[in-house]
């Protein structure tokens, strides 16, 4: 089974703290504590 696809999108004037948060959630492998792999991505509008 793939991984689940969970997109952040930056846009214009976005904080990048704001931006960083679903980052630091979805963009690390803790697959090794027994948590769930994510195909992490962030677009640009």
């Amino acid at each position: 089974m793939a991984d689940p696809i969970v997109a952040a999108i930056a846009f214009d004037g976005i904080s990048p703290f704001h931006l960083s948060v679903p980052c630091l959630v979805f963009g690390e492998d803790r697959a090794a504590l027994g948590l769930p792999r994510f195909d992490f991505r962030i677009c640009a509008i």
